[in-house]
């Protein structure tokens, strides 16, 4: 008598989405999806995960229960993820990859208004009227750290704060400004965590 394998091993798909971010508050991002084709673990069924990470990776964690429609994992840094999803029923399973790139994304301070010192006494003012990240126009510069440099963009900052995208009390020269996005204040309404406009 022979008993056939009429095992099923699961559909697995792997989405990632790259990390955008320039510091440790990764952006990354992975969908699994994974499903039976037939068979006693068609429906209902849950999903076992169990990753391989990354080198200096935390996330995703190895998990039970899984839908296996839609599970979307955020906060994922780059590199080449591995997972194995178990069939809950079956105990039959399948491993795919996935590689999260780093996308690097421009911050671009493009306007920059200036008033001239025209008393003895320091009140010129120079303010940031227009940063774009990823080219976007960001409306909110609340959403950025700046950075207030006098005669040389290096070297410790003469001022500097979240928000602060106007410096006063000026004498005549030259300043700049460098703009980075403070990950907690824009609070994933743009990309680019940690990212700084070019020097």
């Amino acid at each position: 008598m022979d008993i056939d394998d009429n095992t099923i091993d699961p559909a697995l798909s792997l989405t990632p989405f790259a990390n955008t971010s320039c510091d440790t508050n990764y952006e990354g991002q992975i969908e699994v999806d994974v499903s039976a084709a037939s068979g006693p673990g068609i429906s209902p069924a849950t999903y076992q995960y169990a990753w391989t990470l990354p080198a200096g990776a935390a996330t995703p964690a190895n998990s039970v229960g899984n839908t296996g429609v839609n599970n979307l994992y955020t906060g994922v840094r780059d590199g080449l993820y591995a997972l194995t999803a178990t069939n809950q029923v079956t105990g039959c399973f399948t491993t795919a990859t996935a590689s999260v790139v780093k996308l690097d994304i421009p911050v671009v301070i493009a306007i920059v208004n200036h008033k001239d010192q025209d008393l003895c006494t320091p009140n010129g003012e120079s303010s940031v009227v227009d940063v774009r990240v990823n080219g976007s126009l960001v409306s909110n510069n609340s959403y950025f750290d700046f950075a207030w440099y006098n005669g040389s963009p290096t070297g410790v900052p003469a001022l500097q704060g979240t928000g602060l995208d106007v410096y006063p009390n000026l004498v005549a020269g030259t300043y700049y400004a460098i703009a980075s996005v403070n990950n907690a204040a824009a609070a994933g309404n743009i990309p680019g965590s940690g990212c700084k406009s070019p020097r």
